[in-house]
């Protein structure tokens, strides 16, 4: 019945045919009986694979017949050759077989079935004779490392190795094209686990194209996971095929790394055209959830040795790369993100929960610089002289690189030691030209953008060098930027605040003068005066004090604006303030009245609040702050000056009688709130104390209005206690 009459290519698609295949494969299955029959009968042998197919890819008719057809042909194949040895030898030989594998098996997504089924018959073909060797190469304790076979192999072995290759370039250029790596990521996938079974059969993939198609898979199923969110019925699936993908990727970059040199490999690595956007798609898979360990192994894996074989070339390229998906990692997880980044919440359990799942999302992105040192030359000639000159002022590769750098260096001190032990770097870091246009929104964003990680990278080399700090407090770039950059706080936060990081580390150099804030202890040296058995460091550091106060003071002839960036002005002060000279220093250069306008604006903002909600803890915090900074600045300039000059530079202060007024209403503030009348209560004394007659007129004044006029908006501030109960002149007489 089956032969000739329907096995001829004159009857290329009839349901008899496939109606006849499949009742055969029926009665064949779980019947070892009923296959002995088939392989015993030797015209059966010899011309069951003689069957005509019509491969009309673009005949729906002809497909869905074959779609129908041709698994339970290749599946009685299978049960005969699994049946049969001699049977196997002869069929892994026909031409029929391998006309299969090169027109039906790359169309995986048109003959799903019978593709399955030509791998399941593959495997068994392909294992005649055994592996040549368990370890993936052909050579073990000998000297044939070419991976040509030993001439004591069987001749089943022989046949095995040699269908394997036939195979193998019917997958990779089958009609001229093979498997489209991009939909047929499974068929791909068994084929390379089936038919790759040593180094040489790896070589043979890359130069026939194979890497390129895992590149499409792992493009395709990264697109597939990413989308379906990691979750679902089919998820699990998807992991495993991606991560059996990243496996043959490394695999396959890895003995094309060991097994050419290394300008062969690079050239052929960089011909695949879909190596840097799957670059990309790995780079994001860094992020993933601490559960998929597995996942983010096996891409840094693949990502490692890209960067082995294409050198400072690939490196370059990942650069951009790598910033961009950390950034997309942000992006996808902004209530993460946000919490995470904030300080005053960081208290909460579930903010410090945040904390650490984002630092171990990153965390794998220093792993990823394994190869950091091996091409640290290469990294730093991208950076100079190439993007830090003028020309380069405002570039995405600048901002990319340098955010990628600090990303390698944040909790890896090796590759920070890196960076500080190579010379051509502390001499030439320093000078990455910043174009400061706070007018310009573009350069606003940008240098919002660059400049933290930049600041962030210093200092973290400031901190493993202490010769590279003392170089840095003295580099003409570090000066301007505290006097163009740090001023503009308003404008560039993350910058500002990391500048504020590296003046702790710069001024701290040489150990404190004094730990009471007071340059003299126990001795006549009460002019400030640094001591003749002061360290070097110490002097430098005073140095850097002082010169960056006057940025932060005069900065670009302004300096800060204490009613927006009272924050950063306070840090300033904690940070670069230690002695009398040094609060002498800021009175004498407007920061009495810069502390007096944060005052005005932190008082505000702590009253339209209402005193609570979740931010009120902070505001609260910084206007004790604020105060004891102003209680501090007054008392100095009380005991330091004669009367006189004390009296006048107070009065200059401009907005000194608005900041009295609201520093009297403080002093009715609910009894919780102790801490902050008295800080009131110790700055109203030091100004009426430094005014004398004028100013407890004005306290007076003052208080008479606010007594006498009802005021709505500190209404809802007052405590239980009335203003003469509070405000009694046993608790006041010094001001009084």
């Amino acid at each position: 019945l089956y032969h000739p009459a329907i096995s001829e290519p004159s009857v290329a698609v009839h349901p008899n045919k496939q109606a006849l295949l499949t009742f055969w494969h029926a009665v064949s299955v779980d019947c070892p009986e009923n296959v002995q029959l088939a392989v015993a009968n030797q015209r059966l042998t010899k011309h069951i694979a003689f069957n005509y197919i019509l491969a009309d890819h673009e005949d729906g008719e002809v497909v869905a017949y074959n779609r129908a057809m041709l698994p339970p042909y290749y599946a009685l194949l299978r049960l005969c050759c699994r049946r049969s040895s001699a049977f196997a030898r002869s069929l892994a030989q026909h031409q029929n077989i391998h006309w299969a594998f090169r027109n039906i098996a790359p169309h995986a997504h048109l003959y799903p079935g019978a593709a399955d089924e030509l791998l399941r018959l593959a495997r068994i073909l392909a294992a005649r004779g055994g592996s040549t060797g368990n370890n993936g190469s052909t050579s073990s304790g000998n000297n044939s490392g070419n991976g040509a076979s030993s001439g004591s192999e069987s001749a089943d072995g022989r046949e095995a190795a040699a269908f394997r290759r036939s195979t193998l370039s019917a997958y990779l250029q089958g009609e001229h094209i093979g498997l489209n790596g991009r939909t047929c990521w499974t068929t791909l996938i068994s084929a390379f686990c089936t038919l790759v079974e040593n180094e040489d059969d790896r070589l043979y993939v890359v130069y026939n194209g194979g890497l390129q198609m895992t590149f499409e898979a792992l493009h395709s199923l990264h697109a597939v996971y990413v989308e379906g969110g990691g979750a679902g019925g089919s998820a699990g699936a998807i992991r495993a095929e991606l991560t059996a993908a990243l496996r043959w990727a490394r695999a396959l970059c890895r003995t094309l790394r060991t097994r050419r040199d290394a300008k062969e490999a690079r050239a052929l690595l960089l011909a695949c055209k879909d190596w840097p956007e799957c670059a990309r798609r790995l780079l994001t898979m860094l992020n993933l959830h601490h559960r998929h360990n597995h996942l983010r192994d096996a891409a840094l894996g693949v990502l490692r040795e890209v960067v082995l074989i294409g050198g400072g070339a690939a490196l370059g390229a990942l650069v951009p790369l790598a910033a961009g998906a950390q950034c997309g990692a942000r992006a996808r997880h902004p209530h993460v993100c946000a919490r995470a980044g904030d300080k005053h919440d960081a208290r909460d359990k579930r903010d410090l929960r945040d904390k650490h799942r984002l630092a171990a999302a990153y965390r794998p992105y220093h792993k990823f610089i394994g190869m950091y040192a091996q091409y640290f030359n290469d990294l730093w000639e991208l950076y100079h002289p190439a993007i830090s000159e003028p020309s380069v002022a405002v570039h995405p590769n600048k901002q990319a690189l340098l955010t990628f750098w600090h990303a390698v260096s944040v909790d890896c001190p090796e590759n920070v030691q890196l960076a500080v032990a190579n010379q051509r770097l502390t001499k030439h870091i320093a000078f990455n030209y910043i174009l400061a246009d706070h007018e310009d929104g573009e350069v606003v964003a940008y240098n919002r953008a660059m400049l933290p990680p930049y600041y962030a990278l210093l200092r973290l080399c400031c901190r493993r060098s202490s010769a590279f700090a003392r170089s840095l407090a003295q580099h003409q770039n570090i000066h301007w930027a505290f006097r163009n950059i740090a001023p503009h706080a308003h404008l560039y936060p993350g910058a500002a605040d990391e500048l504020l990081r590296l003046a702790r580390i710069l001024a701290a150099r040489g150990g404190s003068t004094g730990n009471n804030g007071s340059t003299s202890s126990g001795n006549n040296s009460g002019n400030g005066a640094s001591s003749g058995s002061e360290s070097a460091d110490g002097r430098e550091a005073a140095a850097f004090r002082r010169s960056t106060l006057s940025a932060y003071l005069q900065g670009e002839h302004i300096g800060l604006n204490g009613r927006t960036c009272w924050t950063t002005l306070i840090s300033a002060f904690c940070t670069l303030v230690e002695n009398e000279d040094d609060r002498l220093y800021v009175v004498y250069n407007g920061g009495l009245q810069m502390t007096f306008e944060a005052l005005h604006s932190l008082h505000a903002v702590y009253v339209e609040g209402g005193g609570a909600g979740g931010s009120a803890g902070a505001i609260r915090a910084e206007l004790t702050a604020a105060l004891r900074w102003a209680r501090a600045l007054c008392r100095t300039l009380r005991t330091r000056r004669d009367a006189k000059e004390a009296r006048a530079l107070l009065l200059a202060c401009k907005d000194w009688p608005e900041c009295a007024r609201r520093l009297l209403t403080m002093l009715n503030l609910h009894h919780r709130h102790n801490h902050l009348r008295d800080a009131a209560l110790g700055e109203m004394s030091f100004e009426c104390n430094t005014r004398k007659l004028a100013g407890s007129t004005a306290a007076l004044t003052t208080l008479i209005a606010s007594f006498n006029v009802p005021d709505k908006v500190f209404d809802s501030f007052k405590g239980i206690y009335l203003p003469d109960k509070l405000f009694c002149f046993h608790r006041s007489e010094d001001c009084l």
